[in-house]
């Protein structure tokens, strides 16, 4: 509870275990618990001050100022002159009763200022480190008046700060870079702090339960507790866990480490490119010492995987093998991973990102910028080279640039940062309440949705293709498909038309004409598990997922490695239209509340939308500039379309990032 928070850190204030790091996983409650306790520490200091008749000392100070006040402005420059030709051993030109009055009003100005301050005891923060608000300003760049109007920045006045991935950077670097400096000694957090930046502490505090608080991450959270060459020893302090969650934290062993990277197609594109495509004016000593670094990078993708298929790698290897074996699985790994490369580059080469010599070849570079959107990237560009927006972009009567704009955006909500709706119904009643939102994302047009599909199709029959292929030849390699796909139970054949005293009998004598009339009429296949062929489904896949759930055991392939673009919208659950809303109605507040999207996400979206439109706007113009732009006819118009819109979404973010 938060009422108990501020006692427990004052303790700590009192016991010299700050600075402390209180990890809580809801962003909403590490802001809610700043602002409690920046607040209740300044009612704490006012209630105090009144006690100890600090404001009516303050009264009596400030009608000293104002009495002294006209005689100091009359008589100030005469006597800071006449003060400075007696230190340099002039005569002295003011009586004692003047020097006197004039160092008493200085006394007073000392005192008001230092009265005019927060008080040492209500801030997590010895005296003279305490930040000011001219410092803020240099760290934030941001007006002292925007300072004064938010609650988070004066926490930081305090002491007190807060960080999580939803804040913006310049904050949460201000943040990191007090913390360290001493400026500030509590901070609330999420349990991003605890990997990757260098916070240490001297107390970890973990303020409430969460399911995402497992037994690697409080081992991670509480490494952050002892400052090497500060402690020696560091505090971890447990805030309303229960016994028998602190008993599973202490009691489970760490899970194995696995990869969490996949073998995609970009990342495939990407260390090619960087093989194939120096950049310009590097010398060539640099150029050959990168691409041996490429190389040995690729080199040890495929020999030492350390990719999220470990776990698939290890029940394949299981079931094949009958054991988990890491040898086997190590084994079965090296022998599928460059089969899986040159899946990539299959793709790669049927889409012409890739020439037949391997050389990146058109809208290479757009693809890698956006590789962390895979698929969206690929199916952005697949749009682009059907000549889907220069069909939106395209002039037309009676139309005005405006709902060009409009119908960009829609497809472009759909392929960057989609979110569902709860549930539809949820979505109808928020429509229905607001006026300005449409709140529910509008359908692709249809030639947009059949040219996803032909991108889909495309990228499914690469992969079927290839892995009937490679079962194929591979077959002994992979050994007997004896794995059901969904229990992966073992099962084998059993002769049973044999009896117990003939069973050294040979049993192909014995099968006769209908094993025979079978075996002619039998369907082939390769790749599909026998379990699931049995229902007369041969090697013919209609979707990506049907493949990777159906094939037989000993091989395996995930979805994505192939950049197939699953639309997000359903029947029952429609794609929020908070990215096109903030668009039409610029107002962070009216999305938050019809939208129904929590704050901090909405910050963290749009700032990554915005950034996206740049990285789309910049691309194309570029390729116009260099004249890059072959079977393209309206490459211009659609590159000043996304221009114009990137523009002025990043106008409007920059205008109500406040609002966040």
């Amino acid at each position: 509870p938060k009422s108990r928070m501020l006692p427990f850190l004052l303790h700590l204030k009192e016991a010299e275990k700050l600075p402390a790091i209180v990890f809580h996983f809801e962003r909403a409650g590490c802001e809610q618990f700043a602002r409690s306790m920046s607040r209740s520490l300044a009612d704490l200091e006012r209630m105090t001050r009144e006690d100890e008749g600090f404001y009516r000392s303050l009264a009596s100070i400030v009608q000293q100022l104002k009495d002294l006040g006209p005689w100091v402005m009359k008589n100030r420059d005469r006597i800071e002159k006449t003060l400075k030709s007696q230190e340099a051993g002039g005569k002295r030109d003011i009586s004692a009763s003047e020097g006197e009055r004039y160092n008493r009003y200085l006394d007073l100005v000392k005192q008001y200022r230092m009265r005019g301050s927060m008080d040492p005891r209500f801030m997590f923060v010895t005296m003279g480190n305490q930040v000011s608000v001219a410092e803020l300003e240099t760290y934030l760049r941001e007006p002292a008046e925007s300072i004064r109007r938010s609650s988070l920045y004066m926490a930081l006045l305090r002491g007190i700060g807060v960080h999580h991935a939803g804040l913006p950077k310049r904050y949460r670097q201000t943040v990191e870079r007090l913390f360290r400096l001493r400026r500030i000694s509590v901070v609330f957090a999420t349990g991003t702090l605890a990997v990757g930046i260098n916070m240490p502490c001297r107390t970890v505090v973990l303020a409430g339960d969460s399911p995402f608080l497992n037994a690697i991450t409080y081992r991670q959270m509480a490494g952050r507790a002892g400052r090497r060459g500060y402690d020696v020893v560091g505090d971890v302090v447990y805030f309303g866990l229960t016994k028998n969650k602190l008993r599973r934290l202490f009691t489970t062993p760490l899970p194995s480490l696995q990869g969490n990277m996949t073998l995609s197609p970009s990342y495939i594109l990407r260390l090619l490119c960087k093989h194939s495509m120096p950049p310009p004016h590097i010398k060539p000593e640099i150029v050959e010492r990168d691409r041996k670094m490429v190389e040995g990078a690729a080199r040890r993708s495929i020999l030492h995987p350390f990719w999220k298929y470990g776990g698939a790698f290890s029940a394949t290897a299981a079931n094949h093998d009958g054991g988990d074996d890491h040898d086997q699985d190590d084994d079965l790994a090296s022998f599928l991973m460059p089969h899986y490369f040159r899946l990539g580059i299959e793709f790669l080469r049927r889409e012409h990102y890739l020439s037949r010599e391997g050389l990146a070849q058109s809208l290479c570079g757009l693809v890698n910028h956006l590789w962390f959107l895979e698929p969206s990237n690929f199916t952005f560009v697949s749009l682009l080279r059907d000549g889907m927006f220069d069909k939106l972009c395209a002039k037309r009567k009676k139309e005005s640039d405006e709902n060009i704009i409009r119908e960009v955006l829609i497809v472009l909500c759909h392929l960057f940062r989609a979110v569902p709706h709860r549930s539809l119904k949820h979505a109808q009643v928020a429509k229905s309440m607001a006026s300005s939102c449409i709140v529910i994302l509008p359908d692709l047009p249809l030639h947009i949705l059949e040219s996803i599909k032909r991108h889909n199709n495309r990228a499914r029959d690469t992969g079927a293709n290839y892995v009937r292929a490679f079962t194929a030849v591979e077959h002994d390699r992979l050994g007997p498909d004896d794995t059901l796909p969904l229990s992966r139970l073992k099962f084998g054949p059993r002769d049973t038309f044999l009896s117990n005293n003939n069973a050294d009998v040979d049993a192909d004598s014995h099968r006769g004409a209908f094993y025979d009339t079978l075996r002619r009429h039998s369907l082939p296949f390769s790749a599909r598990s026998s379990f699931v062929a049995l229902s007369g489904h041969v090697d013919r896949f209609s979707v990506i997922d049907e493949l990777a759930d159906t094939l037989r055991s000993g091989a395996y392939i995930d979805r994505s490695m192939l950049p197939v673009m699953t639309l997000k919208a359903t029947h029952d659950r429609p794609l929020n239209a908070y990215l096109y809303d903030f668009y039409n109605v610029k107002n962070a507040e009216v999305i938050l509340r019809y939208n129904h999207i929590q704050k901090n996400e909405l910050y963290d979206a749009i700032k990554d939308f915005n950034l996206i439109l740049k990285t789309l706007s910049t691309a194309l113009t570029k390729r116009v500039e260099q004249g890059l732009t072959s079977g393209m006819a309206s490459a211009g118009r659609v590159a000043s379309i996304f221009a114009r819109l990137s523009d002025e979404y990043s106008q409007i973010f920059n205008d109500h990032a406040h609002a966040y």
